[in-house]
């Protein structure tokens, strides 16, 4: 009899512990609730997350003598009903720059993606890439700019 008692003291005592460290998680604001986009028959539930619409996906600048750089500017806009927030931005070589907004862009926001293409060392067709990682589904997206690079001979 006297074991029962003790093990009824011991689980209460644990129970009463887990409960304390459950509240005070509460007041620390640690509890958070991580939502999937994809419903359970594979749809995507885009109601909350940010959506990227880029006025265009691919640019073409022409032809360019080599050495020459090229500047454009990829604008989008947030069609989501979240806050779009840019965690990178990868290019496909280290001859293109890129600026972005670094601050959340709020859903109806337009903002721009510029990048700055230089050509030394390189001739013939290009076709480079830039890809943008954001709280979007997919998480990432991608843009492109084509063109042709003239040798100086």
């Amino acid at each position: 009899m006297y074991r029962f008692f003790l093990l009824i003291f011991f689980t209460s005592s644990l129970l009463i512990s887990c409960s304390e460290q459950a509240d005070s998680a509460e007041d620390e604001g640690l509890n958070v609730i991580l939502r999937s986009p994809i419903n359970p028959d594979g749809s995507v539930d885009s109601t909350m997350l940010a959506i990227l619409a880029f006025e265009m996906i691919t640019w073409d600048f022409d032809t360019i003598d080599q050495g020459v750089s090229v500047k454009h500017d990829f604008k989008f806009k947030n069609i989501g009903k979240a806050d779009l927030l840019i965690s990178d931005v990868q290019t496909s070589c280290g001859c293109t720059i890129t600026e972005y907004e670094k601050n959340a862009i709020k859903p109806g926001e337009e903002s721009k993606l510029s990048f700055k293409f230089d050509s030394t060392d390189k001739y013939g067709k290009q076709d480079k890439s830039i890809t943008i990682h954001a709280n979007t589904y997919p998480n990432k997206t991608v843009v492109n700019f084509t063109g042709y690079v003239k040798t100086k001979d």
